[in-house]
């Protein structure tokens, strides 16, 4: 994680220099008080101005370049969180749809909580390690030149500590992701209660859901304390050991003064640098067993942030969407599609149609790129320029919340004049007309829009791009019949465009007009052909069609 640092290198470099010129002036104001002591207790008052001088001059720098390494800190953990939150969005942002969904994460906890995470116990953490060592080290050399004996007796004490974070890390590792883990599963059953709160109110089930997040908070808050305790603990021992470290010091530091060994003035000094190598011996264990408790964190977000290798289009040597042996099942089941073989003519409007649950839908996110065949291949028309040529459009119309205008163009550059009459080809100009600040009014807050307003803007959105393939997955169900009608109407008018239309709800008015018709069933393609020779074959889809009157 040290790169993150390394992207604004300029303050990452004055962090390094600054430290040890930091921890320097400390060392420096420590060994500054002790002529003043002496000075007093030996009554010479012209060395006690200069050596309060001195000693102020030491003191001043030690505060200033403590605040310019704080600063300097500050800003390098603010880029190395920006840097990660980044790179995570991008990397969540580009995955394969399939890999996305079969990971089954909570990215919005993980791109919030977690990297605040590292951000606070990894990202600063070794900024302060670094801190540390510096001082420890300057503060060491110092102590000994000064007194051999203090030094050895506050390794020897001071040491134990340092067995704390070795004995409890594993523990303490395992304890935290376990934690980050319900962390997830309450934020998700949480956020899923809120989403589902008119299904909630509307079946009067408050209580099943209250007492399912009590339970589901208690675990996480229990979990949360055993972690604090751990850390606790391993930080109490180390205060214990500092603590019969300074005290020894004192000790031994008065019976060398008894022995003429050393001055008073030199006691006090040593006191402020015990500090240097006390603390550390408290702060190392400490920092070492924060950095170590966020360790799965930390290889959780890399295994994310690891590149993926999308593949490329594969281009075939006709106009034509060619299909051939593809097999796609989903994880640990025998569900999918098995040995797909067929070729979409570019341009011709294809009906794909089959009972729930037969693969109709992961043939289309197969074609869209969502997908990745497991075997066979998808060969494209070869004036595809590349997957912006291909749309994949779901009953499930999104609606951001933004406005209309970006809504719709999704970041792309389009004239309003493009805009407007891609509304108007899609019905909404009553809707467009109802807006107050008409393109640019925001979405979603004061301004919802229906299941037919939706369905019709996330198909102006496909529109608007002219693309060569579009595929339409179940985007006019649970629409009323004349919105539904508007849509059939509205994809038959597209020109140039190969069309595949995936739905279980057969209108004959419409279904007549599509090309060829696909019928699925177990993942297999059953039947094709145009609607009179399906009819005549007396076959599933015949059964599909006049189901009803059956």
């Amino acid at each position: 994680m040290n790169r993150y640092f390394k992207k604004n290198i300029q303050y990452y470099w004055a962090y390094l220099l600054c430290v040890p010129i930091s921890c320097w002036a400390s060392i420096k104001f420590a060994l500054s008080i002790q002529p003043v002591i002496d000075s007093i207790l030996n009554l010479e008052k012209a060395d006690f101005w200069q050596a309060s001088y001195s000693c102020l001059f030491w003191g001043g720098l030690d505060v200033v370049m403590l605040l310019a390494v704080n600063l300097i800190k500050f800003h390098l953990l603010k880029q190395g969180k920006i840097s990660l939150k980044q790179e995570m969005c991008h990397s969540i942002l580009n995955m394969n749809y399939h890999y996305y969904v079969k990971q089954n994460r909570d990215y919005l906890s993980i791109l919030n909580n977690d990297t605040q995470t590292l951000s606070d116990c990894d990202f600063s953490s070794r900024l302060m390690l670094y801190r540390v060592i510096w001082s420890f080290a300057l503060s060491l050399i110092t102590v000994t030149m000064l007194s051999p004996m203090i030094t050895i007796l506050i390794l020897l004490v001071g040491g134990m500590s340092v067995l704390v974070p070795h004995l409890l890390g594993t523990k303490i590792d395992r304890e935290q992701l376990l934690f980050s883990q319900q962390k997830e599963q309450y934020f998700t059953n949480v956020k899923d209660m809120f989403d589902g709160i008119l299904t909630i109110k509307t079946a009067l089930s408050e209580n099943f859901f209250e007492n399912r997040h009590n339970e589901k908070n208690k675990k996480v808050e229990n979990q949360s304390c055993k972690v604090d305790c751990m850390m606790y603990f391993a930080t109490w021992f180390s205060m214990l050991c500092s603590s019969m470290a300074y005290i020894l010091t004192l000790v031994v530091g008065g019976l060398l003064v008894f022995k003429g060994y050393i001055t008073a003035g030199y006691i006090i000094s040593i006191s402020q640098l015990i500090g240097g190598i006390v603390a550390p011996l408290e702060q190392i264990p400490a920092i070492l067993t924060q950095i170590r408790s966020v360790k799965s964190i930390c290889q959780k977000c890399e295994e994310i942030l690891k590149p993926q290798c999308n593949p490329p289009l594969q281009q075939s040597n006709k106009e034509k969407l060619v299909c051939e042996g593809v097999s796609f099942f989903y994880k640990d089941t025998k569900n999918g599609i098995n040995q797909f073989n067929y070729e979409f003519e570019a341009g011709k409007k294809y009906l794909i149609t089959g009972l729930s649950g037969g693969g109709k839908s992961t043939i289309g996110k197969l074609i869209a790129g969502l997908y990745v065949c497991n075997e066979g291949s998808i060969k494209y028309p070869n004036s595809l320029n590349g997957k912006k040529d291909i749309l994949y459009v779901t009953q499930q119309s999104y609606i951001f919340q933004e406005t209309l205008r970006n809504n719709i163009t999704l970041g792309d550059s389009f004239s309003d004049k493009e805009i407007l009459e891609t509304l108007d080809r899609c019905s909404l100009n009553d809707f467009l007309s109802k807006l107050p600040h008409g393109l640019d009014e925001k979405l979603g807050e004061q301004y919802f829009c229906s299941g037919g307003e939706a369905a019709r803007i996330s198909l102006a959105r496909a529109i608007l791009r002219n693309p060569k393939i579009l595929v339409l997955d179940e985007i006019t169900a649970n629409l009323d019949t004349q919105t539904s009608e508007q849509i059939n109407e509205l994809v038959f008018s597209l020109k140039d465009t190969l069309l595949l239309t995936i739905t279980h709800e057969l209108n004959e008015k419409f279904v007549n007009r599509y090309e060829s018709i696909l019928l699925i069933k177990n993942g297999s393609l059953a039947e094709n052909g145009n609607m009179e020779d399906l009819i005549k074959q007396k076959g599933e889809f015949y059964h599909l069609i006049y189901k009803e009157e059956n």
